[in-house]
């Protein structure tokens, strides 16, 4: 008498072969989002990438149009072309006066390709390691950029983006911050 056996189960080698398979379809599928979230820099980043470059000469980067395309100089020479940094089409970038009043900054228009463009952000890092100071508004957050090496501070209230402008200026407060005491 022979006993009739029902497959009811995958075998162990099946599990394993759609496991396999599954898993390579995600690493290459994650491998495709990986490349274009690389091929966009934060705007928290820019004073590490201009670090990062080493430079003995002034870098720039100047935002265009709607924001979405940056190019970057070395010394008003074109060393990258087509960055984008995560600006928004609504970005302001503001300065303290002299009575500690926010006023936005307004550029000239540059000229690409014999065509006048609107430059909606632009920030300059010198080779001692110091850049300009702005506070930028952009999707809907705030960004502080000090004057000296900090990093760059993302805020949701512009009081407390000026507050740490304020608070990170590099004027000394008192005798003691200027001898370091």
């Amino acid at each position: 008498m022979q006993i009739k056996r029902s497959k009811q189960a995958f075998t162990l080698f099946e599990l394993m072969l759609v496991v396999f398979l599954i898993s390579i379809i995600y690493f290459i599928v994650g491998a495709a989002f990986n490349v274009h979230q690389d091929q966009q820099t934060s705007i928290k980043q820019i004073k590490k990438i201009f670090a990062d470059i080493n430079s003995s000469e002034v870098l720039k980067l100047v935002c265009f149009g709607d924001c979405s395309r940056c190019l970057m100089y070395e010394d008003e020479n074109l060393l990258k072309d087509d960055i984008d940094i995560g600006l928004s089409e609504d970005t302001k970038v503001y300065k303290l006066d002299s009575f500690e009043e926010l006023k936005e900054v307004e550029y000239p228009l540059i000229s690409l390709d014999g065509k006048d463009e609107k430059v909606c952000f632009e920030y300059e890092y010198f080779p001692n390691g110091s850049g300009l100071a702005y506070i930028v508004f952009s999707n809907n957050k705030y960004y502080v950029f000090e004057s000296y090496f900090g990093e760059t501070k993302e805020f949701l209230d512009i009081d407390k983006a000026k507050e740490t402008y304020l608070k990170e200026a590099i004027f000394p407060t008192d005798e003691s911050e200027y001898y370091g005491g």
